[in-house]
This record gives C-alpha cells, structure tokens and sequence, in this order.
C-alpha cells in the first residue's frame, strides 16, 4: 500500500477577514488584528484604526481610538520572523518574504562590520529603511537584491536569475523615482542610493565584467551628491533619520600632507608647463590630500575611522578628479590604484572582499611598465594574502620602506597577470 508523504512546506491559504484595521484594509495586507495597534501599523509607524465592529473574542467594540505608534515604538528587526512579514509586505510571495527577513535578521548589520559601526549604520538600515523600502518598491527590490547576494555569498540556495530581475526592476524604478524628483521619495532615494553600492561590487568579481570597472563604481557613489542636490534643500522635504546613512568621518588636514607615499609626492610637481595634464593641478592634489589622510587614519591605528574613512573616500573627491579619472588619465588612475590598496584592509565585509586585487590588475595593465615605481605599493597588496599583511604594507609605503614581507617574484606575478 503506497504511503503518502505530506509535504515539508505547504501553501498556506489566507482567509479574508472582516476584522482588520482600515489600514490593512486599504493596503490590501493580511492584518494581524492585534490590539490597540496591529503588527503591521506597529512596524510601520502608522494610524491604525479598527472599525466599529465585534472584537475577535466576540465582545462588542465601542470604537478603538486611533492610535500612532511612537518612534521609540519601533521594535527591532533583528527577530522578525517571515509569518510577521506577511502582514507588511506588499507582494506575498514566499520568495520576497524569504529575501526580506533575511535582510532584516542578517543583512543589514553586515554592510558595514560592527567593530566599525560606532554610528549606529546597521541598525538605521535594519529599521528605518527596511520601512521606506516597505514604501517605496524600488528600494525594496534593492533590499531583495542585496540579501540574494549575501545568501549566494554563504553558499545558501539563491537563484540568479531572480537576483538579476530585482536588480532591473530596482533599476528602472530608481531612475523614473529621480525623474519624477517628489520631495516624499527622498529618504528612500537616498538611501538606495547609498545601498546600491554593495551589489555593485559583484562586478569586480566576474571575470566577464569589463576592465577598469572601478571608473563606474566611482560614479556610482558620486550619485549620493546628486540625490541630496535634488532634495537636500527643499522645504517641503520631511525629516527622516536616514539622513544619518551619510555619516562620514571627520578629516584633520592638519599635517596631512605629510602623510602622502613617498613614491607619489613627485607625482604634481613634476608636471611640466607643457603637459597637457598642467591645468589638472588642484585636483590631483585635493586626491592626494584625501589619499594621504586614509594614510594618516592607518598610521593613527583607528580601525573604525579608517573602515569608514575607505567606504566613503570617493564622496570627498571633488568632480573634476573624477573626471579625470573617467578620462583614463594616467596620475588619476595611480590614486585609484593606491585607493583601492585600502580595500583590502576592511574585514569581514562580504561585500567589498576581493575586489581590491581586480582594481589594482586592471589599472596595471591600463598604466604599463613605465608606471611600476609608482605602482609598486598597490602591486605588493594585490599579492599580499590577508587585510593584516595589506596593512603593513601601506603603513611601510608612508616613508618608502625597503621590502615589506611580499617578495619580488610575487610582485612580478602580479604585474604580469
């Protein structure tokens, strides 16, 4: 006699009921039906009202007053739970709701590593974004895109071709977003605007991405500045505590220029009256300014400072750089190059992991030969094995160390490959 096995997962059926709140009911979301104020409006900080109607218990109701829940109301979302979700989530799919109880449980407070996250990133995304996505689809498909990557990063079951129709979809609602430019769609605009950097570093990784792909991740993050150009001053801007995403260190340029390599110092004043490069002063030397203060945060054995220092050194560089930079010049792409040496430094960031290594590569082959003395440092990370040797190899380069702890043969394989 054939035994039937009862399946391990079920589709669960949703009855419709007559007793949620009117805002559930509007949204057209499962409710909860808790009281004064269901789980959904409790997440989502808003008015739930319950109409005047008989309590689940059969008692009669004599009008629930409305009731907003308060900021310190939130609770975290480290323990959401899928069957929690269901009530917010605007498509019920078990798929979506997997992906966002991922990003709020794992995710969020992996962005930036919590012995860098004295500002309280982590738990702003894990809340206050989360909420906005709920808003907002195009940030919640970022959302979907970025736990999907995380998930395949820990070897979890994830399915491409769902990750890759997020991030179109994420894409194309982004855009008509900053098309349509309302002052209501800030915070999430700038918000994905921030995220959108994580999955972008997958680009670094596939062999099939093209060369010097640094050059767009870097206009990439230049977006944030046109985000808050949009909305950054208009009145009717609501105020939104995602604004604290942009946290950024402060710079002591005091002394900085001290800190510049050795091996770069001749990179400006060597400059001759009739290269073409002479009207690009100021801005290599701005570069090299913030260069040597990423230099400056190492030597001064502030782990979390240079973490974020590293993260959002692109946003301090003033366009014309990045332009030159786009233009493929030459002394541009040797900052790039030294740049990307501190990404290697940064651990336990799925992330950003092994991308620094790609960068160095691609901008060696774009220089040539003729660059290596002023490559040799970027060259020595990108051989190196651990973000600890990266360290001491940048933290040599300040005052041109005789050989570190890589060998020439290894630089040599590098520089050839």
């Amino acid at each position: 006699m054939a035994t039937h096995v009862k399946p391990h997962r079920t589709i669960r059926e949703h009855k419709k009921s007559r007793l949620g709140c009117s805002t559930c009911k509007r949204r057209k979301v499962k409710c909860d039906q808790s009281r004064p104020i269901c789980g959904a409006c409790h997440l989502r900080k808003t008015v739930c009202q319950y109409p005047e109607t008989q309590r689940p218990n059969g008692g009669a109701s004599g009008g629930v007053p409305a009731y907003a829940a308060s900021a310190n109301a939130v609770p975290s979302h480290r323990d959401v739970l899928p069957d929690e979700l269901d009530a917010v989530l605007p498509a019920q799919t078990s798929t979506e709701m997997r992906y966002l109880w991922f990003f709020t449980a794992h995710t969020s407070k992996s962005l930036l590593a919590e012995q860098y996250d004295a500002t309280g990133f982590g738990s702003t995304v894990q809340t206050l974004v989360v909420q906005e996505a709920l808003e907002h689809p195009f940030l919640l498909k970022t959302l979907f895109v970025i736990a999907g990557l995380h998930m395949r990063y820990l070897n979890q079951d994830v399915d491409p071709g769902i990750i890759q129709r997020y991030r179109a979809e994420s894409l194309q609602g982004y855009r008509q977003a900053i098309q349509d430019a309302e002052p209501t769609t800030f915070p999430a605009l700038l918000a994905n605007s921030i995220l959108i950097a994580a999955p972008s570093c997958g680009n670094f990784r596939d062999p099939s991405s093209p060369d010097l792909y640094i050059l767009d991740w870097i206009v990439l993050w230049q977006g944030i500045r046109c985000v808050n150009a949009l909305f950054g001053d208009d009145p009717r801007q609501p105020a939104s505590g995602i604004k604290t995403l942009l946290v950024r260190p402060t710079v002591e340029m005091a002394d900085i220029s001290a800190f510049i390599p050795v091996r770069l110092q001749h990179l400006v004043p060597k400059i001759e009256a009739d290269d073409t490069d002479i009207d690009n002063l100021d801005a290599y030397q701005a570069a090299l300014l913030m260069l040597g203060a990423l230099y400056k945060s190492l030597h001064q054995a502030d782990q979390a400072s240079t973490a974020l220092l590293t993260v959002t050194w692109v946003t301090y560089l003033p366009e014309s750089f990045i332009s030159l930079a786009r233009n493929q010049t030459k002394r541009a792409l040797v900052i790039l190059a030294h740049y990307s040496a501190f990404l290697k430094t940064l651990k336990n960031m799925w992330w950003i992991e092994g991308t620094a290594d790609r960068c160095i590569r691609d901008i060696y082959a774009r220089l040539g030969p003729s660059w290596e003395y002023e490559m040799r440092t970027p060259l020595l990370v990108a051989a190196s094995r651990a973000p600890s040797d990266a360290m001491g190899i940048l933290l040599a380069d300040i005052f041109d160390l005789p050989d570190y702890s890589v060998c020439e043969v290894e630089v040599a394989e590098v520089a050839e490959s």
